[in-house]
C-alpha cells in the first residue's frame, strides 16, 4: 500500500473535507536536489518547469496577508488550495515575500505524509470495503478507479478512498503548500509544524466514510457541489464565496460536528503557536484557505490576540 501513501502526501490536509483541501492523475515534477539560496525574484515555476508563465499571465490574486504583532512585527500568512490548484498561479511577490522571511509554518509536515499513512490506508484484518459499501455503491467505486486493482481496492479503508477519488476529481501538478515548504527549505528558513501528521490522519479516517465515498461518487451531490464551490471561489480569490461553502456542514460527513472537529477546533489549537511564531516578525505561515474567514476563523483569532491583518495586492 505504499503507492496510497505516496499519493496521500499530495492530498495533505483534512481541510479539504471542508472545502480547501494530489496527484493520481498528473505526476508531480521530482523532488529538487540541493542548491544554493535562490533570488528572491526566482519562483519555483522558473526552476522546476521548462516553459514558465509569464508574469503577465499571473491574473490571480492570492489569499496572502500581512499581519502585524501587538507591537508592529510583519508576518505573512498564506491561505493555499491542497488540491486542484497549479502553485505556479501564484504571482512573483508571494515567493518573494517566502524568500525574504526567516521561518516557514505549515499544518503538518507533508514530506513525512506517505511513511505516515502505512497499515491506517487499510481495513483491518478480515474486513473488505465492497462489504462495508454494498454492492451498488461498491460497482460505482470500481468504474470511478479503474486503474486500482480490486483486490487492492477492497481492503482500502473509506478515507484512503476518499483521498484517491478527490485527487481524480482535483489533479494538482504539485499541491501549493509542497511547493511552498519546497522553496523554504531552498532559502534555508526555518520550518515550524502545527500539527502532527498522525493528528491529521486520525482525523481523516474518523470523518470520511461511505457518505463521503456515496457523495463523491454521485456528481449531483450537495458535498460535492459545495467542493466545486469552494475550488472556483479560491481560483477567483473571493474569500466570502470560499468560507460560504467550507462552512457550509453539508460539506462533511458527520455535518457541524465533524467541522468542529476538522476547522473550528484546530483552528483554535493553532492560534497561541501562530501568534508565537509572528510575535517577532519574519514568519510566512501556509496553512488552507478554509482556515482563514469567520469569526472563528485564523485572522479573527489572531485578531483578538492584538494582531492585525490586510490582505496583499501588490
Amino acid at each position: 500500500m505504499r503507492i496510497f501513501g505516496r499519493r496521500f502526501a499530495a492530498f495533505l490536509s483534512v481541510s479539504w473535507l471542508i472545502g480547501t483541501g494530489g496527484a493520481c492523475q498528473k505526476k508531480a515534477d521530482p523532488a529538487p536536489t540541493p542548491a544554493p539560496a535562490p533570488s528572491a525574484v526566482e519562483t519555483p515555476a522558473q526552476r522546476t518547469t521548462a516553459s514558465p508563465k509569464p508574469d503577465e499571465e499571473h491574473h490571480y490574486r492570492p489569499f496572502l496577508y500581512e499581519v502585524r504583532s501587538p507591537d508592529g512585527k510583519v508576518s505573512y500568512l498564506l491561505g493555499t488550495m491542497h488540491l486542484g490548484f497549479d502553485y505556479q498561479e501564484l504571482p512573483a511577490y508571494v515567493w518573494q515575500h517566502l524568500a525574504a522571511s526567516k521561518r516557514a509554518v505549515f499544518e503538518t509536515d507533508a514530506r513525512t505524509m506517505g511513511d505516515a499513512v502505512g497499515a491506517r490506508a487499510k481495513l483491518p484484518e478480515g474486513q473488505k470495503l465492497s462489504a462495508l459499501l454494498g454492492d451498488d455503491l461498491w460497482a460505482g467505486l470500481r468504474v470511478a478507479l479503474p486503474g486500482v486493482p480490486v483486490e487492492t481496492l477492497d481492503r482500502m479503508a473509506p478515507w484512503m478512498v476518499v483521498s484517491v477519488l478527490l485527487a481524480r476529481l482535483y489533479p494538482t501538478v504539485l499541491p501549493v503548500d509542497l511547493a511552498v515548504m519546497r522553496e523554504a527549505e531552498r532559502d534555508h528558513l526555518e520550518l515550524g509544524f502545527l500539527e502532527p501528521v498522525e493528528l491529521q490522519i486520525g482525523l481523516l479516517a474518523e470523518a470520511a466514510g461511505k457518505e463521503t465515498i456515496a457523495a463523491l461518487l454521485d456528481e449531483n451531490s450537495v458535498m460535492r457541489g459545495l467542493y466545486a464551490d469552494a475550488s472556483n471561489a479560491y481560483k477567483k480569490g473571493d474569500l466570502e464565496a470560499l468560507m460560504k461553502a467550507t462552512q457550509d456542514p453539508r460539506s462533511a460527513e458527520g455535518g457541524a460536528a465533524t467541522l468542529d472537529k476538522l476547522l473550528y477546533a484546530r483552528n483554535q489549537a493553532w492560534v497561541k503557536p501562530l501568534s508565537e511564531a509572528m510575535a517577532a516578525g519574519g514568519a510566512f505561515v501556509a496553512v488552507g484557505a478554509g482556515h482563514l474567514g469567520g469569526d472563528r476563523g485564523l485572522l479573527a483569532l489572531l485578531e483578538k490576540q492584538g494582531y492585525t491583518s490586510r490582505r496583499v495586492s501588490e
